[in-house]
């Protein structure tokens, strides 16, 4: 009987054996990189390297040998970074040079990675290039100097984080608006879509008759008054501590500049507004503009709303209250524009509009119906066109 018994590699004088008899040169032992198949030419290494070659830079922390031409070269090849430390570094001109020295290429600046391990390259990123896709194929349009949000990666995913906490807090203490359809988890324009045409629908099966009110308000999203809005969060909404710290600081003390050609204006600090391209500002506005239903319902109106866009309507007994509709239409519309004003939204009433659905064999006995409204008289549309 027969055993075959492997032969045991032997290694030169030159060489390091590995565990699993592989051979290495000696010099790639405790050399920082795994060069035996099983990185055991990388255990037990001593604390500090004494067989760095002339060619070679020691980590601080002993652990790894690099090569001299690595070092403040802006990347970290050392596990510590130390390779990059105290770096005297002059980056090239098509390189942003990091608060920490390195050098990185201009292309990686403000676009929401961070490249620098100090983060420096995403920090005060307010104006950027814009691309916009049309529908037809194979065709862009670059939009330069809009101003969008250019907060760090870092950032967002905090927003984020935020966002969802303040959900659960406004869900679990009931505070969310039932009839706010944006920016909730199963609601969408489809839900609002369904909600307002279910109920006239069934107003006018019933022999009833509708009045809808569609406001237009003018560039809600940026005139929203940020201490107002910190102040709501707080007294209304229950949101405290470092919540609404972090909302604070969220967005206290931002500038804005306008970038056009070659000229850059000087920053101007920003105290009204929040960006619809963010995880939590959205949701902001809605809480913000929550008050907006509580007066449709003081005076009995139904409504709904999606983000900035608010539809009220009644419900009436044609024979009955069609003589009050227009006076309890135009009370409801005086005290919404006037807490408008009082928080700093403009109210658009020009663009205002509504319309009244009957039954058919109804409409010829309705009179027009028209509201009082700031100065202006609206009076009932046979359509309406929504942007």
């Amino acid at each position: 009987m027969f055993v075959f018994i492997p032969a045991i590699s032997t290694c030169g004088t030159d060489n390091f054996r590995c565990n699993d008899s592989e051979c290495i040169d000696m010099l790639w032992r405790c050399d920082g990189d795994f060069d035996c198949t099983d990185h055991s030419d990388e255990m037990n290494c001593p604390a500090n390297f004494t067989n760095c070659a002339d060619t070679e830079w020691a980590c601080k922390t002993g652990d790894r040998c690099i090569h001299k031409s690595w070092q403040c070269d802006g990347v970290e090849d050392c596990l510590d970074g130390s390779d990059e430390e105290n770096c005297q570094l002059t980056c090239r001109p098509d390189q942003f040079q990091c608060a920490n020295g390195n050098c990185i290429y201009h292309t990686r600046r403000c676009d929401k990675e961070i490249d620098c391990t100090d983060g420096s390259d995403e920090g005060n990123c307010s104006v950027r290039e814009s691309l916009t896709t049309h529908k037809m194929p194979n065709k862009t349009t670059s939009l330069y100097n809009y101003a969008i949000d250019g907060k760090p990666t870092s950032t967002l995913f905090n927003e984020k984080v935020i966002s969802k906490r303040i959900e659960e807090h406004l869900e679990q203490n009931c505070l969310n608006d039932p009839l706010q359809s944006a920016y909730r988890a199963h609601h969408s324009t489809e839900t609002a879509l369904l909600k307002v045409h279910h109920d006239i629908t069934v107003a006018l099966d019933s022999g009833s008759v509708a009045a809808l009110v569609m406001l237009h308000l003018s560039a809600a999203f940026d005139v929203i008054d940020h201490q107002i809005l910190l102040n709501r969060l707080e007294s209304s909404f229950g949101i405290t501590g470092s919540a609404l710290d972090w909302i604070k600081s969220h967005l206290l003390n931002r500038s804005q500049c306008i970038w056009i050609g070659s000229s850059l204006s000087d920053p101007k600090f920003l105290t009204i507004g929040v960006p619809q391209g963010s995880v939590l500002d959205p949701k902001i506005y809605c809480l913000f503009a929550r008050p907006i239903g509580d007066i449709c319902l003081g005076h009995a109106m139904r409504y709904h709303t999606y983000a900035d866009d608010t539809q009220l309507y009644i419900v009436i007994e044609p024979l009955v209250d069609w003589n009050n509709i227009s006076r309890r239409l135009t009370e409801c519309l005086n005290d919404i524009r006037e807490w408008m004003a009082t928080n700093m939204i403009k109210l658009n009433e020009e663009k205002t509009e509504v319309m009244v659905f009957a039954p058919k064999n109804k409409i010829s006995s309705l009179q027009e119906l028209s509201l009082l409204f700031g100065d202006n008289i609206i009076k009932d549309s046979t359509y309406v066109k929504k942007n």
